[in-house]
C-alpha cells in the first residue's frame, strides 16, 4: 500500500514536470515566433526608411549643379525632405535620430545617413525589448544638360482646323514645363526651326548661305516676306536643301558646303516664311521662344526635309562657328549632354529643290521624303534622339513615314488637347532621363 501511495506521488511528480517544461517551451516558442514577426517588421521598416532616404539624397544632390548652393543648402535640403516624409513612411513608435548629410562634390555625390530605434512587440518576451540599427543611402547625380530642336510645321494646311493655335499652345506649355527644371542657362537650352516650303535662316542667312547682308526685312499684304540689301536688292533670307555631298550631313556651311538660295521666285513651290530660325536659347530667354512661337503666321507647301535639316544643323556642334557664341552647341561625344528632336508636322510633304523647279508634284513628294529619312537616320546615328509627331494627319503614305522616323517616339494627336498631351508626356520623358541617382 505504501508502495502504491509512492507510485501515485512520483506519477503527480512527473505531471508536473511535463507541465512546467511545456510552459517553457510554449513561451520560448512564442518568444522566436514574435522574434521572426519583429524581424519581419524591421525588415520592412528598413526599406520604407532607405526609400525616403534615397529620395532625401536627391532633394539634396539637385543642388550640386546649381553654382550659388552650398553644402548648408544641401545638407538643409535633404533633411527637410527626410523630415516631411519620414513619418509618413514608418510605423508606430518608430524613432529616428541623428540625420547626416556627406556631400563629395568632385564626384556629384551624397550620402544620406540615421540612427533607428524600433520597439518590438513579441521578442520583449526573450529580453528584446528593441531593435537599433543604421541605414544610409548613396545617391550619384547624373544630370544630362539637354539640347533640344523644335522643328515645327507652320504651312498654310496649319490653318485649317484651329492647328496653329494649338501648335502654339503646346510648344510654349512645353517650353514652361522643361524649363522649369532649368538650375543654370545652359542645363536645357531650346532652339527652334519653323519650316513651310523653306526655311527662313534670319540673321544667319548671310553667315550658312550666299545671301547678300540685308538691313530690313518684312511682310506685305499677303504675307510675301522680302528683305532689302544694303545695295537695295529685294531678296530673302530663305534657304533650301544642299544637294552636293554633304546632302545628309552636318557639315559646317563653308566654302562649297553653304546652303543653296532659290535664285528667283517663283521657283516650283517656293516661298519664305517669315519667322526665322532660333538658335539654342537658355532659361533668361524664355519669353522669346514663347512670344516669337506665339507669332507664327502659316503659310506655303510642305518641304519637311529641309525642316529636319535645321533641326539637326541647330544641335550640330559643326555648326557652332556660324552661331551665336551662347547658342553654341556641344559635342557629340559629351557624355553629360543629351540631344532631342521634336518635328511636328500636318502634312504630306510636298516640296523639294533637288530636280529643279520643273518637277513633277509626285517627284518632289517622293524626294522629300526620301532626304527626310535620311537626313533622319544620319541625325540618329549622331545620338540625337528624334520624336516625330503627326498632328490631325490622315495621310497613311506621311504616317508611315513619321512613324519610321521615329520609332518608339512616333505620336499621333487629332487635335489641341492631345497635341498637349504628346508635348507633356515628351518633357516627362526628358525629365526622368536628365536627372536620376
Amino acid at each position: 500500500m505504501r508502495f502504491q501511495n509512492l507510485l501515485n506521488r512520483f506519477k503527480d511528480n512527473e505531471r508536473g514536470s511535463i507541465a512546467i517544461v511545456f510552459a517553457l517551451s510554449l513561451v520560448a516558442l512564442i518568444g522566436i515566433t514574435g522574434l521572426a514577426v519583429d524581424a519581419s517588421r524591421a525588415y520592412s521598416v528598413s526599406g520604407r526608411i532607405g526609400s525616403v532616404l534615397d529620395s532625401a539624397g536627391l532633394a539634396g544632390a539637385k543642388l550640386l549643379e546649381r553654382d550659388s548652393a552650398s553644402d548648408n543648402d544641401i545638407r538643409d535640403a535633404a533633411q527637410a525632405y527626410f523630415r516631411v516624409h519620414a513619418d509618413r513612411k514608418v510605423l508606430d513608435g518608430l524613432e529616428y535620430r541623428n540625420f547626416t548629410t556627406i556631400i563629395d562634390r568632385p564626384n556629384n555625390k551624397v550620402v544620406t545617413r540615421v540612427e533607428v530605434k524600433l520597439p518590438t512587440l513579441f521578442a520583449q518576451v526573450l529580453g528584446i525589448p528593441e531593435f537599433e540599427f543604421n541605414r544610409d543611402s548613396t545617391v550619384v547625380l547624373n544630370t544630362q544638360k539637354i539640347e533640344l530642336a523644335m522643328v515645327l510645321d507652320i504651312t498654310g494646311s496649319m490653318n485649317d482646323n484651329g492647328k496653329l493655335p494649338a501648335l502654339k499652345a503646346a510648344a510654349t506649355s512645353l517650353i514652361d514645363d522643361l524649363m522649369s527644371g532649368s538650375t543654370t542657362e545652359d542645363s536645357i537650352r531650346i532652339a527652334v526651326a519653323p519650316f513651310s516650303a523653306s526655311v527662313n535662316a534670319g540673321a544667319l542667312a548671310s553667315r550658312v548661305s550666299a545671301s547678300p547682308a540685308v538691313t530690313t526685312c518684312g511682310s506685305s499684304f499677303d504675307f510675301d516676306y522680302r528683305c532689302r540689301t544694303t545695295a537695295g536688292l529685294d531678296v530673302d533670307t530663305c534657304v533650301i536643301e544642299r544637294v552636293n555631298s554633304q546632302a545628309f550631313t552636318d557639315a559646317a556651311p563653308v566654302g562649297a558646303d553653304i546652303l543653296p538660295a532659290v535664285p528667283s521666285t517663283p521657283y516650283g513651290n517656293y516661298s519664305c516664311p517669315p519667322s526665322t530660325v532660333i538658335p539654342l536659347l537658355g532659361k533668361s530667354q524664355v519669353n522669346t521662344l514663347k512670344s516669337t512661337i506665339n507669332g507664327y503666321v502659316a503659310l506655303g507647301a510642305t518641304a519637311g526635309h529641309i525642316g529636319t535639316a535645321w533641326g539637326w544643323y541647330l544641335l550640330s556642334p559643326n555648326w557652332a562657328s556660324v552661331l551665336p557664341s551662347a547658342s553654341a552647341p556641344k559635342p557629340y561625344n559629351q557624355s553629360d549632354v543629351s540631344k532631342y528632336v521634336i518635328f511636328l508636322t500636318d502634312g504630306i510633304f510636298n516640296t523639294s529643290f533637288k530636280s529643279g523647279s520643273a518637277t513633277d508634284p509626285t517627284t518632289q513628294m517622293n524626294e522629300s521624303f526620301s532626304q527626310f529619312q535620311s537626313l533622319c537616320n544620319a541625325m540618329k546615328a549622331k545620338g540625337i534622339t528624334v520624336y516625330t509627331i503627326a498632328l490631325d494627319l490622315l495621310d497613311s503614305r506621311a504616317l508611315a513615314e513619321l512613324a519610321t522616323c521615329g520609332g518608339g517616339n512616333s505620336y499621333t494627336a487629332a487635335n489641341g488637347s492631345e497635341l498637349n498631351a504628346v508635348f507633356k508626356n515628351i518633357v516627362k520623358q526628358l525629365n526622368t532621363l536628365r536627372v536620376s541617382g
